[in-house]
């Protein structure tokens, strides 16, 4: 029925094809009084065959399938239980407030950061510092020179900077480290950053971010339960691959960010809609999207919209791209071929 304007197909959805000696709106079938015969229906609310037309005129018009489950609660069991497994990482998106509601409500929303310790007195410590200062968050650096240490205390007054090695668990536990909300770990050497990222864990410090320099070390993270690692050559790379991005658009789009996640297997891009979009109006179930690809968001005058089927994307959005597998370079890409 997808030839019909949406009118017709939210009167007439799930009746199925017309036929002689038929209503031309069947009532409600009841949970229980009915024959169930050799159909897939059985006795109870979400099994009727009202309960199937539903889903079937729902799935219509959102140009999809759809399943009805009877509570939010059995939703969230049945989409999460038969897909997720033990270990397993889940990754969302959404506007700030349902996902910090969603975090509430299993519990794992974090406070707000109020105190950070940073090891290692390096350059990005320096500009890493400065502007939790200017967020008013109170930072701690330790570092082991003399020298620059009274260099960071005149750059950034506001610090507390500690001459001491950082590393050396019994000076982290005479500054009260378990105290602190995170901690970041910028000392040169991968492995010491490492450890004082275990040993922050195991101290029960909120946030721990590791920096790490050898990519071979992505792997070992994960098992090690640290998920906030940095590594300098694969910010590097992004950098130059959104600059190349950027070079090669078509007139269509433009990349305004890019961004690689889930182990580099996945990239998030954000692409600007320009005048040159020749789809703009066009409903997104009605357009033919490659596979492996999740728009997660669409920026439109300062409102943020969730996008579904009947959604559209127009000149001046801002679209959010998330995709496995293929390199897209304009917004075009999203498109099959």
């Amino acid at each position: 029925m997808t030839e019909f304007g949406d009118g017709t197909r939210c009167v007439h959805g799930g009746h199925g094809e017309p036929s002689a000696g038929r209503p031309l709106a069947p009532g409600p079938v009841f949970a229980a009084p009915y024959h169930l015969g050799e159909s897939a229906d059985f006795y109870g609310r979400a099994g009727n065959p009202s309960w199937r037309a539903l889903e079937e005129a729902i799935g219509d018009l959102d140009g999809g399938s759809c399943v009805l489950l009877p509570s939010g609660m059995a939703a969230i069991s049945t989409l999460l239980r038969s897909v997720l497994r033990a270990g397993d990482r889940l990754h969302l998106t959404g506007q700030h407030a349902a996902i910090v509601s969603f975090c509430r409500k299993l519990n794992i929303l974090k406070e707000r950061v109020h105190s950070v310790t940073i090891i290692g007195g390096s350059r990005i410590c320096y500009y890493l510092a400065r502007q939790l200062l200017e967020m008013g968050i109170s930072v701690k650096i330790f570092e082991q020179k003399e020298s620059r240490c009274v260099e960071l205390s005149e750059l950034l007054p506001k610090a507390l900077v500690i001459h001491g090695d950082g590393t050396q668990h019994e000076l982290l536990l005479e500054e009260r480290v378990e105290q602190s909300d995170a901690l970041v770990a910028l000392t040169g050497m991968d492995e010491e950053n490492i450890i004082l990222s275990l040993f922050a864990i195991n101290q029960g410090v909120g946030k721990v971010v590791t920096k790490v320099s050898r990519l071979s070390y992505s792997n070992l993270m994960g098992t090690l339960g640290m998920d906030s690692v940095i590594y300098p050559a694969r910010v590097t790379a992004n950098s130059i691959l959104r600059y190349v991005r950027a070079m090669q658009n078509a007139p269509g789009s433009e990349i305004q960010t890019l961004h690689s996640i889930v182990d580099n297997r996945c990239e998030a891009l954000e692409f600007h809609v320009t005048r040159h979009w020749r789809y703009a109006g066009v409903r997104l179930r009605d357009l033919q999207l490659r596979k492996n690809l999740l728009l997660a968001c669409i920026l439109r005058r300062g409102r943020l919209i969730i996008p579904d089927g009947s959604s559209t994307i127009e000149v001046d959005d801002n679209v959010i791209v998330i995709t496995a597998g293929s390199h897209l370079h304009s917004l075009a890409d999203i498109l099959k071929s």
